[in-house]
Order: structure tokens, then C-alpha cells, then sequence
């Protein structure tokens, strides 16, 4: 079993939830903060089969859009720069209880 810790903007997180709901995974959503993305993330914790991973990452590609995060460079001052929607973690689960 993985464990898939998504890391994703909040304006994407309801719709994302329903997707991997709709997918057949459930998941835990958790607000939080930090540096990976702009302020107003929040973090999804879902747990699948080995073989789901591309299936439950492809759902988050799909639904994390991509951010538009202001940089400040010398020639344009907070110029709008790319970044990613998402930060993905697939980590091993040694054992996963429901209780």
C-alpha cells in the first residue's frame, strides 16, 4: 500500500476531493502551511494499492491547476511566474487499520 500526500492550492482542494472520491479513493483533508506552494494550501492524505498511484495522481494533476505566483525580478518588478498546482509524496505504508 502507498500512502499519497498531495500538497495543493485551496481553491482546488473541494473539487479534488469529490474527484478522487468519484475515483473510488477517499482521502483526508487537512489545511496547512508552508513553503511548497502560495499561501491557502491545504494537504490531502490518501491511501491506495500499489498499482492506484498513477490513477490517484493522475486525478490530482487533473484537478490541481497550475499557479500563477508573483516574482520580483529587477527589470519587472512582481512579474506573474508559473508554478506547479500540486506537490505529490507516495510514500510506503506498512500496515493501514480503519477502526
Amino acid at each position: 500500500m502507498k500512502l499519497v500526500i498531495s500538497v495543493i492550492s485551496s481553491e482546488d482542494a473541494g473539487e479534488l476531493s469529490q474527484a478522487l472520491c468519484s475515483s473510488g479513493f477517499s482521502s483526508t483533508r487537512l489545511a496547512a502551511t508552508g513553503g511548497f506552494l502560495c499561501p491557502g494550501t491545504t494537504t490531502l492524505i490518501t491511501v491506495c494499492e500499489d498499482e492506484d498511484v498513477p490513477t490517484v495522481t493522475d486525478v490530482i494533476r487533473d484537478y490541481a491547476g497550475a499557479l500563477s505566483t508573483p516574482v520580483s525580478r529587477l527589470e519587472q518588478p512582481y512579474t506573474p511566474v508559473a508554478a506547479c498546482g500540486a506537490s505529490i509524496f507516495v510514500l510506503n505504508v506498512e500496515q493501514f487499520l480503519k477502526v
